[in-house]
């Protein structure tokens, strides 16, 4: 698999594995849990390295990395996140798998598009105001009493991380799913607010998984411009 890989890419991942299990030895807690994220931390790291590969493939680490990490998100109680994963991921990726093969012609690869600028300014209106709502329906004390059975204790502030992680991943899976570039732009903040997130219900794994993310987010952008140009 890592044949046609360039050495940043490589680089990438095999700090990510490393560090992942790293922190499973250390934790010296080999129950489900830590396993989980251990395999989420992998597979997603897979599975963005092949998006920004534009390889259809990504999707199959993608489902794997969707269920793994919606287990840890709702063990922890990140209302935005489970639900994110479990409600929206796992069947987008899905779509999104069927619609890569689709418009591939070779079926291993993909091209890419950009947004007019209407399109921008009508996402960005759209992606504010379901942030809002959306935190302020995941704040709600008796949905915290039904899921939970009891409060969660969190502050808006960290509702609106919640929120905004999740929105901002809808609007980028949709990007993705249309194969636009300015999804990059997109996951670039949702990994940054994901590192928020983490760092507050504190779990090393999650907040590495998302630091590879970032900056595979980061190469994403720089690599589907570079395609464009050519």
């Amino acid at each position: 698999m890592l044949k046609h890989w360039n050495l940043f890419e490589k680089f990438l991942f095999g700090v990510n594995f490393t560090i992942s299990v790293m922190f499973l030895v250390i934790g010296r807690d080999y129950g489900i849990l830590p396993w989980l994220s251990f395999v989420a931390s992998v597979s997603n790291t897979l599975c963005v390295i092949l998006t920004a590969k534009k390889k259809v493939i990504n999707f199959a680490w993608g489902v794997l990395g969707v269920v793994s990490y919606g287990i840890v998100a709702l063990a922890y109680r990140n209302t935005g996140e489970w639900m994110l994963n479990f409600l929206f991921y796992f069947p987008t990726n899905i779509i999104a798998w069927i619609e890569w093969y689709h418009v591939s012609e070779d079926k291993i690869y993909v091209k890419s598009r950009a947004l007019s600028r209407r399109q921008i300014v009508f996402m960005g209106i759209t992606t504010i105001a379901g942030i809002l709502a959306y935190a302020w329906f995941i704040s709600l004390p008796g949905l915290q009493m039904f899921l939970y059975n009891g409060l969660t204790g969190f502050t808006f502030s960290k509702y609106l991380i919640d929120s905004f992680t999740v929105v901002c991943s809808i609007v980028g899976m949709i990007l993705l799913i249309r194969q636009y570039r300015e999804q990059w732009i997109i996951w670039i903040a949702v990994d940054v607010m994901s590192i928020v997130l983490w760092s507050i219900t504190f779990e090393p794994t999650m907040i590495l998984l998302w630091a590879t993310l970032l900056t595979n987010a980061v190469y994403g952008f720089v690599k589907w411009r570079r395609a464009e140009r050519v």
